[in-house]
């Protein structure tokens, strides 16, 4: 499988893991939990970062998955006819998780409805104090937890590189 196919399988595996996970529970995993799931599956010598054999593993596991997902005729490959398969399902699950009132749109209040769970989801995570309000000093700290954490990355590196 290409670089680039490989990079699809894995992205298209993730995302599907994903609104599987949402669907099952109507709250996406926080960032912590999909760090710690990581770590948890895949550091195996304990140092709480994920190097380079470890970040293999994780790719060769999500490659082993979107194969089993994806591939429709087993010829090893994940085509690009069976990846649009995989994003059409994608979509029509996010649809439905999202489309409350069913009319196969999301409508403006629907993604406000999101833009709200996500402020919730986010007050209970930052705001320390519980006033409904996170504070300057909150936002210091949750900017601080996500440099510690790789910020937007799901995990930090090793610190020899560990690279995709």
């Amino acid at each position: 499988m290409s670089r680039n196919n490989l990079y699809h399988a894995v992205v298209t595996a993730l995302l599907l893991a994903s609104i599987t996970v949402y669907a099952q529970t109507s709250q996406p995993p926080s960032r912590e939990q999909v760090q710690a799931n990581l770590l948890e599956a895949f550091d195996t010598n304990g140092n709480g970062q994920l190097d380079d054999t470890e970040l293999q593993a994780a790719r060769d596991q999500a490659r082993s998955r979107a194969l089993e997902q994806f591939d429709a005729d087993g010829d090893g490959v994940v085509s690009e006819g069976e990846r649009q398969a995989a994003r059409d399902q994608a979509r029509a699950r996010a649809l439905e998780q999202l489309d409350a009132d069913g009319d196969g749109v999301v409508s403006e209040g629907e993604r406000q409805a999101v833009r709200d769970q996500a402020r919730s989801r986010a007050l209970e995570q930052f705001d320390a104090d519980g006033d409904g309000v996170v504070s300057q000093q909150e936002r210091e700290a949750a900017r601080q937890r996500l440099r510690d954490t790789g910020g937007n990355r799901r995990f930090r590196r090793g610190k020899n590189g560990g690279g995709s």
